[in-house]
């Protein structure tokens, strides 16, 4: 009895010791994913960009990206929706997207993604509500209270909009008083959004008056969201001047997604300018954020000049990733030198992680060369994690190469856990011959770990058999703790096993 329980008083002692490095592992895990899905996102792979960012939020609960991904989420089912030809799935994806939004919303109010799903969520409402879905309404002036909408304020906005396109002369200057009285503000709302849509020269002068001078912040976030969405040189003017005005980051972050919305090239230039010379790094940060969503030439060039002059590491890191999310030969060239030359560590640690998102072999090819120089553990340690991102047979090989022979004992111990998050019979097989052949202790402690991560009966027959064999007791208690973990009946049986002793 005396051995039951002091083999149990073990086991709770080691649940407790390794719960930290389990929440450690998670949160990696996370990263991961995340990093997938946005990856997919820039790919327009908008449904396996789904199904990742909802498993970061289902199954990695309050992560640090759960508020990120919840937009993200949002924002590729959007993108989803209108690549769909069936309405009824197009509406559904698009309420689905929006329920999202209102989940990062409410539940992350202090997140900074909140001010850009309320932007979405605008664009989404107002899809809907021109499909017939009226109950979205309410998301087009910012509102999410509960209670009853005032039904004499809803019937003014049917009346405007209704007038608005039958008699646009008489509607115009309605609009306008409403806005400009500065009444209710649901009511001022609606209508700068039922102004918006008209084909006016009125409209543009009165946008950028309200973006730079009305006292509610949210009206002027809408008439700067609105003066995005047209296409005119007026309104990119419009939208410049109020830039080259502009004193806070809260309104210079409105207007660069307005320029990044607007088709007109000098929109585009803009940015360039942004990201190029403006003072404020945050600014630059999301100018350049922009810049890597425009899959052209013209803006690749202008980041890697940009790149050549920075020193700045949080601009250095937004541009790498910009540059992963070009898919031409060229910025995969860009990824290259940094990760061969960069005198910067992360930097160059970055470059690395966007090079193994590519998975093709000149990228691979790349990464085994530089490999072989490494000397840097962090350096090692980033590309280690690189070659498991990449699925051909060639990035195993080198991570067992990296496990069987590497002089570093961190670079084999990290090469075998990724190993060991690759499931199949082959990796079973190849985690107990280095067990049987491995004399370090740390090192075989990363191989019973990789192998607890096997979820196959094999897995666990062959941890159960090299448990029996083990004479050193900190290794049979890392087994007797890992077996723990499992919920199959081998595992179970040998647990009642050892307690019956």
């Amino acid at each position: 009895m005396k051995g039951k329980y002091a083999t149990f008083a073990v086991t709770l002692f080691l649940l407790f010791s390794f719960s930290a490095s389990l929440q450690a592992q998670k949160a990696e895990q996370a990263e991961e994913l995340f990093n997938k899905a946005k990856d997919l996102i820039y790919k327009k792979d908008w449904t396996q960009a789904i199904a990742n960012l909802e498993k970061v939020i289902s199954e990695f609960e309050k992560n640090r990206y759960t508020d990120e991904s919840l937009y993200w989420l949002g924002y590729s089912m959007h993108k989803l929706s209108k690549n769909l030809t069936d309405l009824e799935k197009q509406l559904a994806t698009e309420e689905n997207a929006l329920k999202n939004l209102n989940r990062l919303i409410m539940e992350h109010i202090h997140s900074s993604w909140v001010d850009d799903a309320k932007i979405l969520r605008i664009e989404i409402a107002e899809r809907l509500v021109k499909r017939g879905l009226s109950q979205y309404r309410q998301y087009l002036n910012g509102s999410l209270k509960e209670e009853e909408e005032d039904p004499e304020l809803s019937l003014k906005l049917v009346a405007l909009d209704a007038l608005l396109s039958v008699d646009a002369e008489k509607a115009i200057p309605l609009l306008e008083k409403i806005i400009k009285e500065k009444g209710d503000p649901k009511l001022r709302e609606k209508a700068i959004f039922v102004i918006s849509q008209a084909d006016d020269s009125r409209v543009i002068p009165l946008l950028i008056d309200l973006a730079q001078s009305d006292g509610d912040q949210k009206v002027r976030d809408q008439a700067v969201f609105w003066l995005g969405q047209r296409e005119d040189e007026k309104s990119i003017e419009g939208l410049i001047g109020l830039y080259n005005k502009a004193d806070n980051l809260h309104m210079k972050e409105k207007l660069i997604f307005a320029f990044s919305q607007h088709e007109h090239p000098k929109a585009s230039e803009k940015l360039h300018q942004i990201a190029e010379s403006d003072t404020d790094v945050e600014a630059r940060k999301k100018a350049i954020f922009w810049l890597g969503q425009r899959d052209d030439i013209k803006s690749l060039e202008a980041l890697i000049r940009i790149y050549s002059k920075t020193t700045d590491p949080k601009v250095k890191e937004s541009l790498i990733f910009s540059f992963s999310q070009h898919e031409s030969e060229k910025a995969t060239d860009k990824l290259i030198d940094i990760a061969e030359n960069d005198k910067d560590i992360e930097a160059r640690k970055k470059a690395v992680f966007w090079l193994s998102q590519r998975d093709d072999a000149k990228s691979l090819e790349t990464l085994i060369r530089i490999y072989s120089k490494a000397t840097n553990p962090k350096d090692k340690e980033g590309l280690i994690f690189a070659f498991s991102q990449h699925d051909s047979e060639k990035a195993v090989d080198k991570l067992i190469d990296i496990a069987k022979n590497d002089k570093d004992i961190e670079a084999r111990k990290k090469a075998l856990f990724w190993l060991g998050q690759k499931e199949s019979p082959k990796t079973v097989a190849l985690l107990v011959q280095f067990y049987q052949e491995m004399t370090d202790r740390d090192v075989k402690k990363s191989i019973i770990f990789g192998l607890s991560q096997q979820d196959s009966k094999e897995a666990v027959l062959k941890m159960i058999e090299l448990a029996k064999k083990e004479k050193d007791y900190d290794l049979k208690k890392q087994f007797i703790f890992w077996l723990g973990q499992s919920e199959r009946p081998e595992a179970v049986a040998f647990l009642k096993e050892i307690l019956e002793k």
